[in-house]
């Protein structure tokens, strides 16, 4: 469940109030303040997932901005 917060022309802005199901690859939290920042979005997730994530973000900027395929090792 979502509040929301505010609305523009292309997106909106909420605070998420509960979960529906929560994945399996979620763990804690080290920052106390991730709540409140929310600068680091995928720190809820274990390394290897977030290893994966970033691995798929450079893969996508390559192609996106530069037209390049890569397959990054890791």
């Amino acid at each position: 469940m979502v509040n929301l917060l505010d609305e523009t022309k292309k997106y909106f802005i909420g605070k998420v109030l509960d979960y529906y199901r929560l994945s399996e690859h979620r763990i804690d939290e080290a920052c106390i303040y991730s709540d409140i920042c929310g600068g680091c979005n995928i720190s809820n997730l274990n390394y290897l997932k977030q290893l994966e994530y970033k691995k798929d973000k450079i893969i996508n900027i390559f192609k996106r901005y530069l037209g390049i395929s890569i397959n990054p090792l890791i």
